[in-house]
């Protein structure tokens, strides 16, 4: 499970746009100043093959004086956020697989999803089928000439009907004014 998760936060920060030496509202430095710094208290950039050494900072002060110098390139940023985020999910990952309490709670979840995905998919069958049945009655009374207004009126009241339906409220509750 967790190894999904990090390919997709691999491939989600490496498709994002990170300008170089702009640290101004450039969401990778929002996303390190609001999650990675309060969760680890540092930033390691673990720099790319070629450049000098790792380097870890303290602060986010430091962070933007070396992009915006140019010591730093976006990569580096981008690989920082990404050992970063991933850190997280690791640990978060690593209670979820040791706590049994929050395996209940997964299970009910993936239960309730699975619930939640049935009654989608009647409740798109049954909309489908309302939609099908007011084309038919549509073309049988435009087949026989009656007026549109007869057939606006009909499939208002097949519309009534099929909400009354799909939302599970009975028939009998409904009152019709004349």
């Amino acid at each position: 499970m967790f190894f999904l998760l990090q390919d997709d936060v691999n491939e989600k920060i490496n498709s994002a746009f990170c300008p170089q030496r702009v640290t101004a509202f450039n969401p990778f430095f929002e996303y390190i100043k609001s999650v990675a710094f309060p969760w680890f208290g540092n930033l390691e950039v673990v720099r790319k093959e070629g450049n000098d050494s790792n380097k870890i900072f303290s602060s986010m002060e430091e962070l933007i004086v070396d992009c915006e110098s140019g010591y730093l390139d976006s990569t580096d940023v981008k690989l920082a956020l990404q050992k970063a985020i991933n850190g997280i999910l690791e640990l978060v990952g690593e209670f979820f697989r040791s706590s049994t309490d929050a395996q209940a709670v997964i299970t009910s979840h993936k239960f309730q999803d699975e619930i939640t995905a049935d009654m989608q998919k009647i409740l798109m069958q049954n909309k489908d089928l309302v939609n099908l049945v007011s084309l038919l009655v549509l073309n049988y009374f435009t087949s026989i000439g009656n007026t549109l207004v007869h057939v606006y009126q009909f499939c208002n009241l097949v519309n009534l009907v099929s909400l009354l339906v799909l939302n599970h409220i009975p028939i009998s509750r409904l009152t019709l004014l004349d």
